[in-house]
């Protein structure tokens, strides 16, 4: 299709269906957004506000909400027992890890008690579905599913506009799946660009993001454990959580262990074991992960 000035001749019948329609007037409108706010930050008239005026807003306004995720065996280990309101947390780990299974039982704690909204691009959704199928309707309730459309700047507009509905946690699975606008980015320069939007978006709206990602395979081979493309995810992350998984000699998980690399509001690391639902322990059935089908 041609385009006019960078933009595509916007008349419906020059597209294939009204949903290839509205992704890309989505596509256009975060774009358009993303630019306006560049604009008005460097108006001449801007105001800027005092430290002492900093401090009397925000000291008026409500506490740091912490989100419990309801795993006993994690919240316990975790700064006020739970997840703090404007982090932006990535979980990592290999391709047997179980990052989306424990991720979405993170999901279906937090929804126990507040809106959360996930943003699947891994799973065909026959599959996903069994992930959800011993979860509580009263939990279902409380959570959004978006399967479509994964530019970074479609999933950031998406975020602001359900924030402000009052969904309060988002998971991203995953940062392999999620595009950028511009093709032209070397993968360095689309991580960075993904991860300055996605903690930006935490900062400003008091939102916790968790966003799945890959893990260096090179450096996992090395004993080291890494974001894959590294640049300024790690800086950028408030949270990153390593899963890792004990393989026996018939390739079955015997042991699955999460490491706390980085903690911005803990300001502490840990490694603890994961416990299985079908293994008996001592946190029992309840907080343990559902690592089954």
């Amino acid at each position: 299709m041609q385009e006019v000035g960078g933009m595509r001749d916007i008349n419906p019948e020059n597209f294939n269906s009204v949903d290839e329609f509205i992704i890309y007037l989505e596509d256009k409108r975060a774009t358009i957004d993303e630019t306006l706010r560049d604009l008005k930050s460097t108006r001449a008239d801007e105001k800027f506000e005092t430290m002492g005026e900093f401090v009397k807003r925000v000291e008026a306004s409500d506490e740091l909400v912490y989100f419990p995720t309801g795993l006993d065996w994690l919240d316990g280990e975790l700064y006020y027992r739970g997840l703090a309101q404007g982090s932006f947390i990535n979980i990592a780990g290999a391709s047997y890890a179980g990052k989306t299974t424990f991720t979405i039982e993170l999901l279906k704690g937090l929804a126990k008690s507040h809106k959360v909204a996930f943003f699947s691009y891994e799973m065909y959704e026959k599959v996903l579905i069994r992930k959800f199928k011993f979860a509580p309707l009263e939990i279902l309730k409380n959570m959004t599913i978006i399967q479509d459309n994964p530019n970074i700047d479609v999933v950031c507009e998406r975020i602001r506009k359900l924030s402000q509905a009052g969904v309060m946690v988002f998971a991203i699975d995953s940062r392999m799946k999620l595009r950028v606008s511009n093709s032209k980015l070397s993968e360095y320069e689309k991580n960075n660009e993904i991860s300055s939007k996605l903690s930006e978006l935490t900062r400003t709206l008091g939102i916790v993001i968790i966003l799945i990602n890959q893990i260096s395979e090179a450096d996992l081979k090395a004993g080291r454990q890494a974001l894959k493309g590294s640049g300024d995810q790690v800086y950028d992350s408030d949270m990153i959580i390593y899963l890792s998984a004990t393989l026996n000699d018939r390739q079955e998980v015997v042991k699955r262990e999460l490491v706390m690399a980085k903690d911005r509001i803990g300001e502490r690391t840990f490694k603890i074991n994961i416990p299985d639902f079908y293994k008996k322990n001592d946190y029992g059935a309840i907080s343990a992960v559902e690592f089954r089908e």
